[in-house]
This record gives C-alpha cells, sequence and structure tokens, in this order.
C-alpha cells in the first residue's frame, strides 16, 4: 500500500494511505465543486494498451521555425523558454541573457547586463515573459527577482525583489500578472511549495510545506523536482503528490488530476533513510516532465533505471506507450522524431540543432519516408539546405 508522509517543523507527522486520499479526495471534490468531469487518474504503473510510433496519431499540424542567427544574438543550448500571445519566443541561454524572437524567427532584441557591477543582474536560473508581452521576470542566482518592463525593442527595469529563505527553483507569470515561484525540496526546509507575488513583491497566496525534513547529505536532489507548466494559466505537480493543481488568479489551486504512482514516489521519510540518490531513483517511481495538450496527456517517468514515455488520451482514457529510443516518428513533414520538451495552451514545441537536422535530411530516413504534408517536406528541405552547421536552434512548433 502507498503512503504519504507528511512532516512539519511545527505540525506533528502523519502518515497517511495516499490511495484512500486520493479515492476521498476525489469523492469530495466532486460532491461539492462539481467537478466530475475535469477529474481524472492516470495509474502510472499500468501496462498501455498500445503503442504510439507517428506524430500524426496525435498532432494535426507541424511547423519549423529557424531562429535567426546573428553576432548579437547566438544560441549554443536553450536553457529556458517562454512563448507570449502574440507569438513571440524568449529564449535563455546559460550567460547570454534573454533573447527576443518574433514568430517567424526574426531577431528582435535583448536583455544583456548579466554581471556583478551597478545595474547589472546576476545569473539568470530562470525566467518567464507575461502573455501580453508587457512583463518580464528572471530570477537569479543572487536569490533576486528583477521585473522589466518590456518597450518597443528594450526593457526597462521596474523593481528589484530581494527573497529570503532557501532559492525557489521555477518561476512563472500567471494570470492578472502575478509571479507564482515555485519550491523544490533541495534542502527539505523550505517553508513553502509555491508563493505568489505581485509584480511589486507583495505577498498574494502561497502554499506551506508540511512535509519537511533534515535531509540526508549525501542526498543530492534537484531544483526542478516539482513540475509546472503553462496550460491554461498553469499547472502544478509537488514533489510529495500525485495530484497536479490548476492555479489562476480566481479560484487559486484546484485539483486537475491524478497522476497515481502507487505509492511509489520518494517521500520526505526516504531522504533522511540513508540512501543516495542513485539507490532513490532505482527503487521508486520519479516523475520527470509533463506536457498537455487539449486532447493529450505527455508525460516521462523514471522507474528502476528506467525512462518510460507514456501519452494519456483525456477523451477515450487510454493510455499509449511511446519508444523511449525513437520517441515519435514525424511523418507529418519527415522531421525529426519528436517529444514535446515545452507546452503552452495545448502547443507543443521542441528544438533541434541546425548541425543535427542537416544531418537528418540528408539521411535515407527523409528520402524515402511518406508524409501528410508533402509540400510541407520540400520546404524543410529547402530550410535545412539553407542552413550552416553553426547556426541557431530551430524551432518545432506541433498542434
Amino acid at each position: 500500500m502507498g503512503r504519504l508522509t507528511c512532516c512539519s517543523l511545527e505540525k506533528p507527522c502523519l502518515i497517511l494511505n495516499i490511495n484512500e486520499i486520493s479515492v476521498f479526495f476525489m469523492l469530495l471534490v466532486v460532491s461539492s465543486c462539481g467537478l466530475k468531469d475535469e477529474i481524472f487518474v492516470v495509474d502510472v504503473l499500468s501496462v498501455p494498451t498500445e503503442t504510439v510510433n507517428f506524430l500524426s496519431d496525435v498532432a494535426e499540424n507541424i511547423d519549423y521555425v529557424p531562429l535567426e542567427t546573428k553576432q548579437e544574438c547566438l544560441i549554443g543550448d536553450i536553457h529556458n523558454f517562454s512563448v507570449t500571445d502574440n507569438g513571440k519566443f524568449y529564449v535563455n541561454q546559460i550567460g547570454r541573457g534573454i533573447l527576443a524572437f518574433d514568430s517567424t524567427g526574426k531577431f528582435l532584441y535583448k536583455l544583456d547586463n548579466e554581471g556583478r557591477g551597478p545595474g547589472e543582474y546576476g545569473r539568470i536560473i530562470d525566467f518567464d515573459v507575461s502573455r501580453d508581452d508587457k512583463y518580464l521576470v528572471i530570477l537569479t542566482l543572487k536569490s533576486e527577482l528583477n521585473v522589466f518592463e518590456i518597450e518597443e525593442k528594450s526593457f526597462n527595469l521596474l523593481q528589484n525583489i530581494s527573497l529570503k529563505g532557501p532559492m525557489p527553483g521555477n518561476i512563472d507569470i500567471v494570470g492578472k500578472n502575478n509571479i507564482v515561484l515555485t519550491y523544490a525540496s533541495i534542502y527539505g526546509f523550505e517553508p513553502f511549495h509555491s508563493l505568489i507575488l505581485s509584480l511589486s513583491g507583495d505577498t498574494i497566496d502561497y502554499r506551506e510545506n508540511y512535509c519537511q525534513y533534515v535531509k540526508n547529505d549525501a542526498l543530492m536532489t534537484g531544483t526542478r523536482e516539482n513540475i509546472v507548466y503553462k496550460y491554461g494559466d498553469i499547472r502544478f505537480k509537488g514533489v510529495f503528490s500525485d495530484t497536479v493543481f490548476a492555479f489562476n488568479d480566481v479560484s487559486g489551486y484546484t485539483p486537475s488530476f491524478i497522476l497515481d504512482s502507487r505509492g511509489k514516489l520518494p517521500m520526505a521519510e526516504d531522504r533522511v533513510s540513508g540512501l543516495s540518490f542513485n539507490n532513490l531513483r532505482d527503487e521508486f517511481l520519479i516523475i520527470a516532465s509533463i506536457d498537455e495538450s487539449y486532447r493529450y496527456l505527455f508525460y516521462c517517468y523514471e522507474y528502476k533505471g528506467e525512462s518510460v514515455y507514456n501519452i494519456f488520451d483525456k477523451e477515450t482514457s487510454k493510455k499509449y506507450y511511446v519508444d523511449n529510443k525513437i520517441k515519435l516518428k514525424d511523418d507529418l513533414m519527415g522531421g525529426i522524431n519528436f517529444f514535446p520538451l515545452f507546452t503552452v495552451d495545448g502547443v507543443l514545441f521542441m528544438w533541434v540543432d541546425a548541425s543535427v537536422l542537416k544531418k537528418h535530411i540528408a539521411s535515407d530516413d527523409f528520402k524515402n519516408v511518406v508524409v501528410k504534408y508533402p509540400e510541407k517536406k520540400q520546404k524543410l528541405l529547402e530550410l535545412a539546405t539553407n542552413l550552416d552547421e553553426t547556426d541557431n536552434p530551430v524551432l518545432i512548433v506541433v498542434r
């Protein structure tokens, strides 16, 4: 039987059956809020009914967007990514600030003032841009939030907000331009799972961390143990919870769906047991990523040393297996194999190095593949042919 351990420095420790909690919680939500059609449960460890091999099984359209290559906007690896409602792409590479591109990939402007001097900011840990393309907020290694107003071709600094306590792992702007900070459990004593601030730094709301613990010094943990992605406003899955919550300014946190781990998530008690990080990964189930479209849930989990990719159909409740090594073959236009790295409101994003794309286009697999959109295959061939191997990455946008 699974168990949920919640230990607070100020509250007694509770050991509860997580399966009983999930059933009771769902019944409570359904009876009191009328959300029966919105709450669904995915049994993570159940055997998928079928295998999905092709992108056309879950998608209708695909586009490749080359990010313009200039000396002032060179990109190696994309570290963070954001998309606005007007179609702009914002990307961050460690040490190179924030770069803005339009919907066609044309470079627009950048924020590049990283340093230790006056008016400069520390290394960027995470960033987000508001949906209306008016504000940029960055989280720095100095444990600061820098709030910028986005002008026509520049950024105007509005606020420097110093954070007290442990460093958050993620930052998002939601709804009426409020800042959501989410905290992992890299130290064990983080007071919050999430903290909601206004752009001026005032606290609006928070989710307290009732699962504090004294960390085993030998245990390595990451800053992104909480999973946050954009669908509606945002979806949030806490490190010790099977439930994925939706958050917006009006209703706060409400349950969206449950990834039932059968009690295999590592809890607070497991982190003080002396297990190493590798032992933890071998013995417990760890959700590595979640992305969501209007119909499908894309997720990856690690269990017993294996990374597993699944797709859940919210309409039919069927679960599909995706080959970990192959991912989804692009039979829409013949591009590289796909699995989302980022989603916004059902639009799926991935990116590929120019050199990798050119190598793929030259392969027999590309030449021989039969696709749904032959005209797009031809355009992809022309795009890749005109790229240099050292050009910026190419975005892949799937709807």
